[in-house]
């Protein structure tokens, strides 16, 4: 960034292009581990019938740790689901929050209620293994941790200890600390289902973001500075 800035150029992002592919991502993972999809699959395709009782996300508590796009788009669908929504976020919207009926929440009361924990989180100095020993020993017991925000955010050891011991229900893991991860110890667990970073990427947001950047582009040969898409501001002029 400081080198593209000093060059004279700009550097652009795509905001609100994928947050919904996320969304709807991170409910693929809830309702594959709420209702026991792949290993139902696996023993059908092996000539079993495993049938067994599900476990309902209605009336359920989910924790959203990110109340940004991703997050918000999360809780429009968590209330779809008839689930109670609550929140942590350091800098809320909080009229959004009331108008939702969400509860805004600190980090130890999202831990402690929450029946899915979800994150979306950036990955900063501050968010580094945030999901970490103390964090899983402070979540309800059996409840699940999603994430399709950054593997970074989650400590796997300490991930895999909280899996090991049973305190933690499930988890469904679309990032990695490292990617390609190669095989983690936890991924032979049946409670734990895993996608390859690939909640962000579906047809439409693709698609979404591939037409942003290109109106960036557009718009600042045409004079126009599309604030909310440039990083380094510093360069946007009035000529």
């Amino acid at each position: 960034m400081a080198a593209a800035t000093e060059l004279g150029k700009l550097v652009t992002i795509a905001p609100g292009t994928n947050h919904g592919s996320v969304a709807e991502h991170a409910f693929a993972l809830i309702l594959a581990l709420a209702k026991g999809v792949v290993p139902q699959d696996a023993g059908l395709r092996a000539g079993g019938f495993p049938r067994g009782i599900n476990t309902p996300i209605r009336g359920r508590t989910i924790g959203i740790a990110g109340l940004g796009r991703a997050g918000k788009a999360v809780a429009e669908r968590a209330l779809a689901f008839e689930m109670k929504v609550i929140a942590f976020d350091p800098y809320p919207d909080t009229a959004y929050a009331a108008s939702k009926g969400i509860e805004l929440v600190d980090w130890k009361t999202l831990l402690a209620q929450s029946d899915w924990l979800t994150l979306h989180l950036p990955s900063t100095r501050e968010s580094q293994h945030l999901m970490n020993d103390k964090a899983f020993a402070g979540m309800k017991k059996g409840a699940y941790l999603i994430n399709t925000a950054r593997g970074a955010i989650v400590d796997e050891k300490a991930l895999n200890a909280a899996l090991e011991s049973g305190h933690l229900g499930g988890a469904g893991l679309d990032v990695f600390e490292e990617e390609p991860p190669g095989v983690l110890p936890f991924f032979t667990r049946a409670n734990v289902v895993l996608t390859p970073h690939a909640a962000g990427v579906d047809q439409q947001s693709l698609a979404d973001m591939a037409l942003s950047a290109a109106q960036a582009a557009v718009d600042i040969l045409a004079g126009r500075w599309p604030m909310e898409k440039i990083v380094n501001r510093e360069l946007a002029r009035d000529d």
